[in-house]
C-alpha cells in the first residue's frame, strides 16, 4: 500500500502488473500489458529480498518513454549485479523499521 498511497493522493489511478510466482515481482513481460497511453510511470516494488529484473524493466519504460521509480525498502542489496548495464532507475526509496534503526 506504501508505493501507491502519493499516487492515490494526487487523484490518480495506480494499474497493478501480475507478478512471477516464484519471485513475487512484476517483471518487463508482466508490466507490457498494462502500459496504456495514459501511463505516466513504472513503479516496481523489490519483494521480500529478490530484486526484480531491472534492465528488461528499463528497456520497456525506455521504449515507452516512462520514469521508473524503485520501492526497495524490502530489498536487501541494491542490485544484484556491481554495476548495472543500464542507467539507474529515475528514482528510489529505501527505509529501515525504526525500531531496527535505533
Amino acid at each position: 500500500m506504501g508505493a501507491i498511497t502519493p499516487i492515490i493522493y494526487q487523484t490518480a489511478i495506480p494499474v497493478f502488473a501480475d507478478v512471477d510466482p516464484l519471485t513475487y515481482n512484476v517483471t518487463a513481460e508482466t508490466i507490457a500489458p498494462r502500459i496504456t497511453p495514459r501511463t505516466r510511470a513504472i513503479i516496481v516494488t523489490h519483494l521480500f529480498g529478490n530484486m526484480c529484473d531491472m534492465d528488461p524493466i528499463m528497456a520497456l519504460a525506455k521504449k515507452h518513454n516512462l520514469p521508473v521509480i524503485e520501492d526497495a525498502a524490502q530489498a536487501f542489496s541494491p542490485d544484484t549485479r556491481a554495476v548495472r548495464p543500464e542507467p539507474s532507475t529515475t528514482s528510489g526509496a529505501f527505509s529501515l523499521p525504526a525500531e531496527a534503526s535505533t
